[in-house]
């Protein structure tokens, strides 16, 4: 009987230790997926964050392109009007010159 009565104590401990080991399995499966979460928080507003920063910085550079684009629009825009104004001051500048230039000729046929 004090046999049966120790072999079921070692069993009893044996379940004990078992038992133990399971709960600490158990507490550290909890504790490493609560750090792992903690990890991919952190990550996440991480990256949120550079992404955000990243919007920014290339809304800004967008911006300073579409500003300097636009100044070079209106510059060519003022050059093309200008252009406009000297080709037709020259083709009236060459109409009346010839204009002056018949009349002359007709002047001149005419004595």
């Amino acid at each position: 009987m004090i046999v049966c009565s120790y072999k079921r104590v070692l069993l009893k401990s044996a379940m004990k230790v078992i038992d133990d080991r399971q709960n600490l399995i158990c507490e550290k499966k909890k504790k490493v997926t609560q750090e792992i979460t903690e990890m991919v928080k952190l990550l996440t507003n991480a990256i949120n964050l550079r992404g955000k920063q990243l919007a920014y910085k290339l809304n800004e550079v967008c911006e300073a392109k579409q500003k300097t684009l636009n100044e070079k629009k209106v510059t060519l825009e003022q050059l093309s009007r200008l252009t406009d104004h000297c080709i037709e001051f020259v083709n009236n500048g060459i109409r009346n010159f010839r204009t002056y230039q018949i009349a002359h000729l007709s002047i001149i046929a005419g004595m």
